[in-house]
């Protein structure tokens, strides 16, 4: 390898870490602590718990380490310096100063300093140069010169180990990761996923585009409907207009009809409007004699001698009446009078009978008087006694209903009396008025027996008025029929006249209305015009039969045809473009899998060779190769080694399977090299022998990249260009340093 004058390969712009700061991190308490580095092979050396991993773990925090198990810490807190099991420090911050002599980074400055802290609650900031920045900003400025933090260029404690406990699965994804294959699985899961969605865009297209044929199809047929039909309209048209046409002139006729037979009958209405006038006249001549003649008679038959001839028959009518009704209440009287004079003999003959009674009594009381004194027997005079006490009973009863009586038959008697008195009187005055009234109707009689004569011919002159005015009456009942007659004819004329005047506005407005229709027709006609109306008729059925027959069109149905054509085409354009789409993407990921495969392929061939190389120089010229258990598919197969340490057993010892290990991760640094490496303890489970020949290869490693190598063993430290002891006092981790490279050079410089 030719080197330039500053001792880096030729060609190849290197940046390397110039110094690391720490203060508050991990056991390298709260001041600050600066280890300036060698541009070549950094060995830091120590026992173990004092603290020399920490320094890989603060390179590894502040390139942007994102996993603390790899740091050796469970979270970022833990990265605070703790004393007693309690954070001291208020904060934890590295910072590491890069020299960029050649341009390596991508800023310009030759010194970069980059730096990280976290605080008690591990929240981190990350800053270049002093100005703040984030994660990804620093991983970008690193980028040109080494890979991510967790990349192969840190080698940290126990990674040497677990290389021979990774399935060969495992091993192969550790290629895939250097080949970046996960950028090509990334890129085809969103291809699948493009492919995917272009898939489902399709079968949703295809499914839009048959329910488009679908609809294209009936439109299709809906427009040559539409078509059929509006040639069919044109020939109603062609035939509406000439039926309208000739309607129109048969109204048009008609119409004249209608007005000649209006001026006939108008004619004949004026006629019976005349006659009805004349008979008009006549009844009012006939109603005035009628009128003379009923006034006349009114005055003969209520004012003259034939009133007053009624009056005295009315008047003897009334006397007879009047005699009647007092003849009546006289008769009246008389049976009054004689029941009063009956009662009143009753009550005399009453009075008679009961002294009768009494009289006899006493002489019955003076025969028992008689009878008793010549009793001698006490039982005879004690009945006889009895007898005579019981007549004597009977005698005061009688007479006291007699005294009792003789009061009231007496008022009674007198009353009646009165009544009688009283009923002669009316007699009286009722015989008196029947002769008047009598001789008063026999001189009406007299009066009306002396106006007879003027009587009779007072009658006779209303009889030739009344007879005459039969006659008028007959005349008016008979010009009333005439004009009844008249008013009839007059009413059928107005009936007619109206019906016929209704038909002419009817045919009017039905002739504007052809007209109007007719100004619609558009179309010619003309040839039509000598055809029959029924020809017409005919025609106009036979064409809307057509019409039915075609059904209800869409008359939207070329132009949505039209519409659904350009869609068709449109969605057909659009699956053709999907489809190569489709086939675009099947292509890209065809493509991709072939390069992901040669990107494997392409790394996989270098860490081979470099395994090879490598294994054969720290193994003193044994084989030792890297194998794909499938290699015409490695991304379903693994990766294992083939090493022959020249022994005849095919079970490698511990310090074989490290010293493989070890090849197997200074290969895998070979396929991306980088400008520093920081390598933890990789040394530990070699034997001297191969420690020599391990640390020999890093040295010569080291002309490459900048190597910082923490170890337990002197076998390093003697091939180191500066050496770097961390022993731990007081709990704090201490560092101190020397520049083997310079003590080298004044060694070289003494004379032997």
């Amino acid at each position: 390898m030719r080197l330039d004058p500053r001792g880096n390969p030729e060609g190849r712009k290197l940046a390397y870490i110039k110094e690391i700061q720490m203060k508050g991190f991990k056991s390298f308490g709260v001041n600050k602590v600066v280890i300036p580095l060698a541009r070549g092979l950094n060995v830091i050396v120590g026992r173990n718990g004092h603290g020399k991993s920490n320094i890989a773990d603060a390179i590894v925090f502040a390139f942007g380490g994102r996993s603390t198990t790899m740091m050796r810490a469970e979270r970022f807190q833990d990265f605070l310096y703790m004393r007693d099991g309690k954070i001291i420090a208020p904060y934890a911050e590295v910072t590491l100063v890069i020299d960029n002599s050649d341009g390596a980074l991508p800023i310009m400055s030759k010194m970069v300093e980059i730096s990280r802290r976290v605080d008690k609650s591990g929240k981190c900031v990350y800053r270049i140069n002093g100005k703040r920045a984030d994660r990804h900003e620093i991983v970008d400025i690193l980028s040109p010169v080494m890979g991510s933090p967790d990349g192969m260029n840190f080698v940290l404690q126990d990674q040497v180990k677990r290389i021979f406990s990774l399935t060969p699965e495992e091993r192969r994804e550790i290629i895939e990761d250097l080949a970046g294959v996960k950028e090509y699985n990334e890129r085809r899961e969103k291809a699948e996923k493009e492919l995917l969605d272009v898939e489902n865009n399709m079968r949703v297209l295809d499914i839009r585009i048959k329910e488009i044929r679908s609809r294209v199809e009936t439109l299709r047929k809906q427009a040559q409907d539409c078509i059929a039909a509006k040639s069919i309209d044109r020939e109603l048209q062609q035939v509406r207009g000439a039926l309208l046409f000739k309607e129109l002139k048969e109204k048009e006729r008609e119409l004249k009809r209608l007005e000649s037979s209006l001026r006939k009958i108008s004619s004949a209405d004026r006629e019976s409007r005349n006659k009805l006038n004349k008979i008009k006249k006549k009844l009012s001549e006939l109603e005035r004699e009628k009128s003379r003649i009923q006034a006349k008679l009114d005055e003969l038959e209520h004012r003259g001698v034939l009133a007053r001839f009624k009056e005295l028959e009315i008047k003897i009518e009334e006397q007879k009446r009047q005699l009647e009704e007092i003849s009546r209440k006289s008769r009246n009287a008389e049976e009054e009078l004689r029941r009063l004079e009956e009662e009143l003999n009753a009550r005399a003959d009453s009075f008679a009978s009961s002294i009768k009674n009494v009289r006899e009594l006493y002489d019955k009381f003076k025969q028992l008087l008689s009878e008793l004194s010549g009793q001698s027997e006490l039982t005879c005079i004690k009945e006889t006694l009895n007898q005579i006490s019981n007549v004597l009973n009977q005698i005061d009863r009688l007479l006291e209903e007699v005294l009792s009586e003789i009061p009231s038959v007496t008022s009674e008697s007198s009353e009646l009396a009165r009544q009688v008195l009283n009923l002669q009187g009316k007699l009286s005055a009722y015989r008196g008025e029947e002769e008047r009234i009598k001789s008063e109707i026999d001189g009406n009689i007299r009066k009306l027996e002396s106006m007879k004569s003027a009587k009779e011919k007072t009658e006779k002159t209303i009889e030739r008025l009344k007879k005459r005015l039969s006659e008028i009456e007959e005349k008016v009942r008979i010009l009333n029929a005439q004009n009844e007659n008249i008013r009839d004819k007059q009413s059928a004329i107005a009936e007619k006249k109206g019906t016929l005047e209704s038909r002419k506005v009817s045919a009017q407005q039905e002739i504007v209305k052809l007209q109007e229709e007719l100004s619609k027709i558009k179309v010619d006609y003309s040839h039509l015009l000598v055809k029959k109306l029924e020809t017409l008729r005919r025609m106009e059925a036979e064409l809307f039969e057509r019409k039915s027959q075609i059904g209800e069109v869409n008359p939207k149905a070329p132009e949505e045809l039209q519409q659904e054509e350009k869609k068709l085409s449109e969605e057909e354009e659009k699956y053709r473009r999907l489809e190569e789409e489709r086939q675009q993407i099947l292509s890209f990921m065809a493509e991709l899998d072939q390069k992901k495969k040669d990107a494997f392929f392409k790394v996989f061939n270098v860490a081979s060779h470099a395994f090879s190389e490598i294994f054969r120089e720290i193994s003193g010229g044994a084989d030792g190769k890297l194998i794909l258990t499938n290699p015409e598919n490695p991304f379903e197969g693994g990766l294992d080694f083939d090493v022959d340490f020249g022994e005849k057993t095919r079970m490698l010892s511990g310090g074989q399977k490290t010293l493989t290990a070890v090849t197997f991760l200074l290969a895998l640094q070979r396929c991306r090299p980088s400008t520093f490496y920081v390598m933890d303890e990789i040394d530990e489970s070699l034997d001297p022998f191969n420690r020599q020949r391990v640390a020999r290869l890093l040295k010569k490693f080291s002309r490459e990249s900048q190597m910082i190598v923490i170890t337990l063993h002197t076998s390093m430290a003697e091939v180191a260009d500066r050496i770097f002891g961390v022993v731990k006092e007081d709990k704090v981790s201490r560092v101190f340093s020397a520049d083997l490279s310079m003590l080298r050079e004044e060694v070289a410089d003494e004379p032997q």
